[in-house]
């Protein structure tokens, strides 16, 4: 692969970095190159790989000739297991150099447009409203995907070091990070969450966005692409694979499409201007460093000025006695100056953070509270009328630390306020009093709503008392005990940086019990009975069997002792809800085991079906109601079996042709291959 357009790419990232204003042209010709849509066909297929280090050998580029089957082939999209035609003589489909080819040519000319998306309704769980999903075809993708590499290097450079949603190294635990070590002292904060169905993308305004990007684009066929992919309309669907309730939706001025590549990048750069709208209120606000002296007040300098006249007292007495309750005189007054006021409220510096992660941003003020509210009227009129967006007035919220808590990305914000006179000693034993303040900011776990989340799953009760399981018990042991697993570890991964960690200690405790009364459940036995088989950390068997034999592997939970050694940050966190956690035997991935048809172990796929149900009909022929019958919604097929498949030579196939013994019973238990990636 010629590396000749990605240096180019980093020369413009590096202009881009000396010089904010820099304008940037001749974009469009990226788009001529074809290591940049193999290489964003690498990065869509695996999203942790980085453009200057592909592993090629985990992923595989499908570069075939073209073939034709009796439905015909659309060599658009990327997966060959990805078909707008979901039916199940669907023909397969591929990326090849030819289709890149002809995407290249149509760049040239100008002939590339953006294909509406698929917008299905999807009922959403305690709300009225259905959640809209976006599907976007995969070639879409590849070119969308070009797009955000570009953007993300010409604009990734000059964001503000406040925000961090969407950004490379970046996560919720930044932003944290952040408030732990900026927002000491911190009396007034300014919570604000900005308006739009809980998705800033469907507020943005295309006119203002498209102006924000020709201040540093010059490049007015790459703009236009742009333009293209937010004005592309979608073809909405109320119900999944029902054609019948399609209904065609227009484009629209205002938002982005949902599920796009340029998204994220387009809504950072959107809300650029408010980072940097509000680093001038910082900047007209806050006092600056040189000025921030504080005033004492009368009193502590009357004091001070006693103590300093008794210690020259001190120093001239000649008579013992009269030295002694010089002493004691000292003692008192340095006693009394640590209990009064030693400045001035008024003369206390005006101090102003900021943190903003996606939509949600934090306004910390030491100060007045007028200036607080202040700066919260000319954020939101700055959002109104620069940026046509609105705040949610239900959460967006002025509060005082001392008093309240700030909830913000899963945690509590409070202010630890605590006035202590320690009794301190020099190395000479010169004994002194010393006052210290806990104005210090701390973020806490939100113990009480996790175990209301918890009880919402099925998890425990109201009061935290754990319960099994129940929908899980059909599931094998191991698999149990990985699910919870996966559960422990988000929660206790997540909640790492907080101060009341070892509360954590009431979470775990009632995972780790759902779990052994889940398995309790199942086997029919009881609790005590599985930690004795099982030991404290739930450690089950699970045997897997290769080529070249039987391997033997465990799988426990992973339990904490929350101590000090503990590490407190995982800076490359990944936003995820950990309570987003299934196990579904019909739709788990089964590319581990043999082909069902021949029993061949090498270059296994997956064959999938839309409705069991509907295969299980009697009207349903060929391989469908062989798969129905089997109750999966997926099989793994070899290569050869899974295009036999789709050109309908397995019509007739019946569940006894299969050369697998138990084949009912054989989707339920351990894979009897190692999983290989073709």
């Amino acid at each position: 692969m010629d590396q000749k357009p990605f240096k180019r790419l980093e020369q413009i990232r590096l202009r881009n970095t000396t010089d904010p204003n820099w304008i940037n042209q001749d974009l469009y010709r990226f788009l001529y190159r074809p290591e940049f849509y193999i290489s964003a066909y690498e990065k869509i297929k695996d999203p942790s790989l980085t453009y200057f280090g592909l592993r090629a050998k985990e992923t595989k580029l499908y570069l075939v000739s073209c073939k034709k089957t009796k439905e015909g082939f659309d060599e658009r999209t990327l997966d060959p297991e990805s078909t707008h035609n979901t039916g199940e003589n669907a023909p397969l489909k591929h990326l090849n150099l030819l289709r890149i080819t002809e995407l290249i040519e149509e760049m040239r000319g100008n002939r590339f447009r953006f294909q509406p998306v698929r917008r299905i309704l999807v009922p959403k769980a305690n709300s009225k409203t259905p959640c809209p999903l976006m599907i976007t075809s995969l070639t879409d993708k590849v070119v969308q995907e070009i797009i955000r590499t570009i953007l993300e290097t010409i604009y990734e450079p000059t964001f503000s070091e406040c925000s961090h949603g969407f950004r490379p190294n970046r996560s919720c635990h930044t932003a944290l990070q952040q408030i732990d070590q900026q927002f000491d002292g911190i009396k007034w904060l300014v919570r604000g969450e900005i308006e739009g169905c809980n998705r800033l993308t469907n507020n943005i305004d295309h006119k203002i966005l498209i102006q924000i990007l020709r201040r540093r684009i010059k490049d007015e066929r790459f703009i236009g692409l742009i333009i293209d992919a937010l004005k592309v309309g979608s073809i909405e669907t109320s119900k999944l694979g029902n054609p019948a309730s399609q209904r065609i939706r227009a484009s629209s001025s205002i938002g982005i499409p949902q599920g796009s590549a340029l998204s994220p990048i387009l809504s950072n750069i959107y809300l650029d201007r408010l980072d940097s709208f509000v680093e001038t209120l910082r900047a007209r606000y806050s006092t600056p460093p040189g000025e921030r002296k504080r005033k004492t007040t009368k009193i502590y300098n009357r004091l001070r000025t006693l103590i300093s006249k008794t210690e020259t007292l001190i120093s001239q007495s000649s008579d013992p006695q009269e030295w002694r309750e010089l002493v004691k005189e000292v003692r008192r007054l340095k006693l009394e100056r640590v209990s009064v006021q030693a400045y001035e409220a008024e003369s206390a510096p005006i101090v102003i953070r900021y943190v903003r992660y996606a939509n949600d941003w934090l306004i910390g003020v030491n100060g007045p509270k007028k200036i607080a509210e202040q700066i919260s009227e000319e954020v939101s009129n700055f959002l109104k009328s620069e940026l046509g967006l609105s705040l949610n007035d239900e959460k967006t919220r002025l509060l005082y630390l001392k008093r309240d808590k700030a909830l913000f990305l899963g945690y509590e914000i409070r202010i630890e306020d605590s006035v202590k006179i320690l009794k301190l000693s020099t190395p000479s034993k010169k004994t002194y009093y010393k006052r210290t303040t806990g104005n210090f900011i701390k973020l806490d776990a939100p113990i009480g709503g996790l175990i209301s989340q918890l009880c919402a799953k099925g998890f425990c009760n109201g009061n935290g008392k754990p319960l099994s399981k129940r929908s899980w018990t059909v599931q094998e042991d191991f698999r149990i005990v990985q699910a919870y697993n996966g559960l422990l570890n988000g929660l206790i991964n997540y909640y790492s940086g907080a101060d009341n960690m070892r509360k954590l200690i009431r979470i775990q405790y009632i995972l780790q019990h759902s779990c052994a009364s889940t398995l309790a459940h199942k086997h029919r036995s009881s609790v005590k009975k599985i930690y004795s088989l099982h030991g404290p950390d739930l450690c089950v068997k699970r045997v897997l069997s290769f080529d070249k034999g039987e391997v033997a592997r465990r799988v426990s939970l992973h339990l904490r002792r929350f101590n000090k050694d503990q590490q407190r940050w995982l800076i490359d966190l990944d936003r995820k809800d950990p309570f987003q956690v299934y196990i579904n035997r019909r739709t788990r991935s089964k590319s581990s085991e043999n082909c069902i048809v021949c029993g061949r172990v090498r270059e296994i796929e997956m064959h999938h079906i839309n409705s069991v149900r509907k295969a299980t009909r009697s009207n349903s022929e060929g391989f469908a109601q062989v798969k129905g019958l089997i109750e999966r919604k997926q099989i793994p097929i070899c290569k050869s079996c899974h295009e036999k498949i789709h050109n309908g030579q397995y019509d007739g196939f019946k569940l006894s042709h299969l050369p697998l013994s138990h084949k009912k019973q054989s989707f339920c238990q351990e894979s009897k291959a190692p999983r290989i990636f073709s």
